[in-house]
């Protein structure tokens, strides 16, 4: 068996050049790949979804690892950019929330007027 270089994608090869290239050794390594960069970029995500689990004797310990992973992630300030997003997205939610809210009392104001 001879793999493909790095990069290339057996979808990308015609039928025959492909020849006796794995695809599926293929499409395990990017499966790999993508999981230790999700692991390591949604380490909130893993965090969230561990601390909707029942703790019990099968959860308990995937609860403290994805724990102690988010803290290592943390540690090193991988979390940052996703924090600043995070703050970004209620910042403006909170301003359209807040023009929003003021229309609503404006347009009630004006109906007590009218009356």
């Amino acid at each position: 068996m001879t793999g493909l270089q790095f990069g290339d994608s057996p979808l990308d090869l015609s039928p025959s050049t492909a020849g006796d290239r794995d695809g599926l050794f293929w499409a395990l390594r990017v499966f790999i790949y993508v999981s230790i960069i999700l692991s390591v970029f949604n380490a909130a995500a893993l965090r969230d979804w561990s601390d909707q689990l029942k703790v019990n004797q099968a959860t308990e310990p995937v609860i403290n690892v994805v724990h102690a992973w988010y803290k290592i992630i943390d540690d090193n300030h991988l979390m940052n950019p996703m924090k600043m997003a995070r703050t970004g997205w209620a910042e403006v939610k909170a301003s359209c929330l807040e023009k929003d809210l003021s229309r609503l009392l404006k347009s009630a104001e004006k109906n007590e007027a009218s009356k």
